[in-house]
């Protein structure tokens, strides 16, 4: 879900090289009595600037008390891996608490999915999505310990998917009722992952799952 800048790095290396060559032919200076001058070749153009990195930062919705709603500030929330097969695809989120505290996750998280320009990519959230076990889509309460982890499903179908389409490139989650959104790093194996869903269409998101269930 990453930008990749080119540095236009080549193009200064040939204008370097010209410059020397230029020099070697007596550029400037007198040549068997007389004096030769040459047009000096164009200033070379600046390279392309990067990008500015995100500054975007995830802020509680609420101060963090033991045995509340997790918020950002306790999670490190992480993709735990993806699976897909004849148009189904799955891809995992798991919830780790780093805090100090224990937090509850109830209910159903919401992902809030961005394409490459920034914008919202808005779909359309089903209960179940054809070839999603059913069973995942009920709700169910963790309470997670210092240490302790849950993961949550969010699965859809890519024949919506077409060339010129933006599809969602990042994602942030809105955990549980009463929490905030919280960037998800990639994991594994997972950095550029293509998650080709497109504005309006359909994908489920699992009830939240014990980390260590297959």
């Amino acid at each position: 879900m990453s930008h990749v800048t080119r540095l236009r790095g080549p193009r200064r290396a040939v204008v370097g090289v010209s410059v020397v060559v230029l020099a070697l032919t007596g550029c400037g200076s007198k040549v068997a009595g007389s004096t030769t001058s040459s047009t000096p070749p164009p200033p070379a153009a600046a390279p392309a600037k990067p990008a500015p990195a995100p500054t975007w930062m995830p802020t509680d919705a609420r101060t963090p008390v033991a045995g509340g709603p997790c918020q950002p500030s306790q999670l490190r929330l992480v993709v735990g891996g993806a699976d897909a097969a004849m148009g189904y695809r799955e891809l995992a989120v798991v919830a780790t608490n780093v805090g100090r505290l224990p937090c509850v996750l109830k209910g159903h998280a919401r992902f809030v999915m961005f394409g490459e320009d920034g914008d919202v990519i808005t779909g359309k959230r089903a209960r179940t999505v054809p070839m999603m076990d059913d069973d995942l889509a009920r709700p169910e309460r963790h309470r997670l310990a210092p240490g302790q982890s849950s993961r949550v499903i969010l699965a859809w179908r890519g024949e919506s998917a077409a060339a010129g389409i933006p599809q969602v490139t990042s994602f942030r989650v809105v955990v549980t009722e009463g929490s905030a959104p919280a960037p998800v790093s990639p994991g594994r194996d997972t950095d550029g992952l293509a998650i080709d869903i497109v504005r309006g269409s359909p994908y489920a998101v699992s009830g939240w799952r014990d980390a260590t269930q297959p």
